[in-house]
């Protein structure tokens, strides 16, 4: 329903991504990647406070806001990016350097040891407008299979 909109506020605007140290919240902002199937990604440094938040705990949410006051929060699982074939996981990194040049500000390029990529097992969704008249959610039922992917295709969210 409201598909365009999300996928355009979380590729054109900074997140906040939110996780757990211990009993402590901690939020900072995170610039996502969105591939061609409108899956989540995340990039950061190997050695940060953060990776070890998400290894310990890997339930997370993430917040945008546009410029026009809509909000969009996204709840999830995050999972490391790692495939059998390391061609595979090369040839995504440079793809992410070529999409996001911003990241050559924290990295010296896609065979930098220290980039850490997560995607991001999103279970909820919600959409409010900035008049706060409409407010869509998908909860996507995670115990059946906690792995599902959440996408979207044509136009429309997915699961995969």
């Amino acid at each position: 329903m409201y598909e365009k909109e999300v996928l355009d506020i979380v590729r054109n605007n900074k997140g906040f991504l939110a996780t757990l140290d211990g009993e402590q919240p901690r939020v900072r902002p995170m610039k996502p990647y969105v591939c061609e199937h409108g899956r989540i990604w995340l990039f950061s440094r190997l050695l940060t406070k953060k990776v070890d938040e998400i290894h310990n705990h890997d339930r997370v949410e993430i917040c945008f806001v546009s410029d026009e006051q809509e909000v969009v929060r996204i709840s999830g699982r995050l999972d490391i990016y790692n495939s059998m074939d390391p061609a595979k996981v090369t040839e995504f990194k440079e793809k992410m350097f070529r999409e996001m040049p911003d990241m050559s500000h924290y990295f010296t390029g896609p065979g930098d040891p220290n980039v850490v990529i997560y995607q991001l097992h999103v279970y909820h969704v919600q959409y409010t407008t900035k008049d706060c008249d409409v407010s869509t959610q998908i909860n996507i039922h995670t115990e059946d299979d906690p792995d599902i992917l959440f996408g979207v295709n044509d136009g429309r969210f997915t699961l995969s």
